[in-house]
Protein backbone atom coordinates (compact mmCIF):
# COMPACT_ATOMS: atom_id res chain seq x y z
CA UNK A 1 0.00 0.00 0.00
CA UNK A 2 3.02 2.62 0.81
CA UNK A 3 4.52 1.86 -2.22
CA UNK A 4 1.47 2.63 -4.14
CA UNK A 5 0.96 5.66 -2.67
CA UNK A 6 4.74 6.77 -2.88
CA UNK A 7 4.30 6.03 -6.75
CA UNK A 8 0.59 8.20 -6.86
CA UNK A 9 2.67 10.91 -5.20
CA UNK A 10 5.70 11.03 -7.42
CA UNK A 11 3.72 10.89 -10.41
CA UNK A 12 1.25 13.90 -8.53
CA UNK A 13 4.51 16.11 -7.93
CA UNK A 14 5.65 16.02 -11.41
CA UNK A 15 2.81 16.76 -12.79
CA UNK A 16 2.53 19.49 -10.65
CA UNK A 17 5.63 20.37 -11.52
CA UNK A 18 5.95 20.23 -14.89
CA UNK A 19 2.45 22.26 -15.10
CA UNK A 20 4.39 25.00 -12.52
CA UNK A 21 7.38 24.82 -15.09
CA UNK A 22 5.16 25.58 -18.32
CA UNK A 23 3.59 28.22 -16.45
CA UNK A 24 6.99 30.06 -15.51
CA UNK A 25 8.20 29.96 -18.92
CA UNK A 26 4.73 31.46 -19.92
CA UNK A 27 5.38 34.25 -17.91
CA UNK A 28 8.94 34.28 -18.95
CA UNK A 29 8.32 34.43 -22.57
CA UNK A 30 4.73 37.14 -22.43
CA UNK A 31 6.99 39.44 -19.98
CA UNK A 32 9.77 39.64 -22.45
CA UNK A 33 6.85 40.26 -25.34
CA UNK A 34 6.18 42.75 -22.95
CA UNK A 35 9.49 44.64 -22.18
CA UNK A 36 10.01 44.49 -26.25
CA UNK A 37 6.63 46.61 -26.61
CA UNK A 38 8.08 49.16 -23.62
CA UNK A 39 11.50 49.32 -24.34
CA UNK A 40 12.03 48.65 -28.06
CA UNK A 41 15.08 50.70 -28.53
CA UNK A 42 16.92 49.15 -25.54
CA UNK A 43 15.94 45.54 -27.25
CA UNK A 44 16.17 46.40 -30.52
CA UNK A 45 18.60 44.16 -32.18
CA UNK A 46 17.06 41.09 -29.34
CA UNK A 47 14.16 39.08 -31.11
CA UNK A 48 14.14 36.00 -29.17
CA UNK A 49 13.53 35.04 -25.31
CA UNK A 50 17.03 33.37 -25.53
CA UNK A 51 18.76 35.91 -27.21
CA UNK A 52 17.71 38.33 -24.21
CA UNK A 53 19.98 36.03 -21.96
CA UNK A 54 22.84 36.64 -23.32
CA UNK A 55 24.80 38.81 -20.37
CA UNK A 56 25.19 41.86 -23.17
CA UNK A 57 21.48 41.92 -23.93
CA UNK A 58 20.48 41.72 -20.22
CA UNK A 59 22.38 44.56 -19.26
CA UNK A 60 20.72 46.99 -21.27
CA UNK A 61 18.25 47.66 -19.00
CA UNK A 62 18.29 49.04 -15.65
CA UNK A 63 18.63 46.61 -12.70
CA UNK A 64 14.91 47.24 -11.25
CA UNK A 65 13.67 46.22 -14.55
CA UNK A 66 15.83 43.69 -14.24
CA UNK A 67 14.33 42.95 -11.29
CA UNK A 68 10.72 43.26 -11.92
CA UNK A 69 11.29 40.63 -15.06
CA UNK A 70 13.17 37.96 -13.24
CA UNK A 71 10.36 37.63 -10.44
CA UNK A 72 8.37 34.71 -10.43
CA UNK A 73 5.03 36.32 -10.68
CA UNK A 74 4.43 39.18 -12.44
CA UNK A 75 2.96 42.54 -10.98
CA UNK A 76 2.12 45.96 -12.44
CA UNK A 77 4.70 48.27 -12.75
CA UNK A 78 3.43 50.66 -14.71
CA UNK A 79 -0.16 52.24 -15.45
CA UNK A 80 -1.86 50.28 -17.48
CA UNK A 81 -2.50 53.41 -18.80
CA UNK A 82 0.88 54.06 -20.60
CA UNK A 83 0.44 50.73 -22.62
CA UNK A 84 -0.52 50.33 -25.77
CA UNK A 85 -3.18 47.90 -26.88
CA UNK A 86 -0.70 44.99 -27.94
CA UNK A 87 1.33 45.75 -24.66
CA UNK A 88 -2.00 46.18 -22.87
CA UNK A 89 -3.36 42.51 -23.96
CA UNK A 90 0.48 41.02 -22.76
CA UNK A 91 -0.53 42.53 -19.46
CA UNK A 92 -4.08 40.81 -19.40
CA UNK A 93 -2.69 37.42 -19.94
CA UNK A 94 0.35 37.99 -17.70
CA UNK A 95 -2.12 38.66 -14.88
CA UNK A 96 -4.15 35.54 -15.84
CA UNK A 97 -1.32 33.19 -15.65
CA UNK A 98 -0.52 34.48 -12.60
CA UNK A 99 -3.77 33.43 -11.34
CA UNK A 100 -3.01 29.78 -12.97
CA UNK A 101 0.39 30.11 -11.02
CA UNK A 102 -1.39 30.78 -7.84
CA UNK A 103 -3.95 28.22 -7.99
CA UNK A 104 -1.81 25.59 -8.93
CA UNK A 105 0.93 26.41 -5.91
CA UNK A 106 -2.12 26.34 -3.67
CA UNK A 107 -3.37 23.02 -5.36
CA UNK A 108 0.27 21.70 -4.94
CA UNK A 109 0.43 22.52 -1.33
CA UNK A 110 -3.01 20.97 -0.45
CA UNK A 111 -1.88 18.07 -1.99
CA UNK A 112 1.66 18.01 -0.63
CA UNK A 113 -0.15 18.41 2.91
CA UNK A 114 -2.95 15.98 2.51
CA UNK A 115 -0.36 13.30 1.52
CA UNK A 116 1.98 14.34 4.36
CA UNK A 117 -1.31 13.10 6.77
CA UNK A 118 -2.19 10.10 4.85
CA UNK A 119 1.47 9.01 5.18
CA UNK A 120 1.93 10.11 8.98
CA UNK A 121 -1.22 7.63 9.54
CA UNK A 122 0.24 4.48 8.19
CA UNK A 123 3.77 4.70 8.90
CA UNK A 124 2.41 5.61 12.49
Amino acid sequence: MEKTLAIAFLIIFLLFFIFILRGLYLKALLHFRLLKKIYPDELKNVNTYFQFMWITNTFRLNFDILFWFWMPIYYSKFSPDEFSESALELHFKLKQNNKKLIILSICFIVCFITFWIIASKLGG
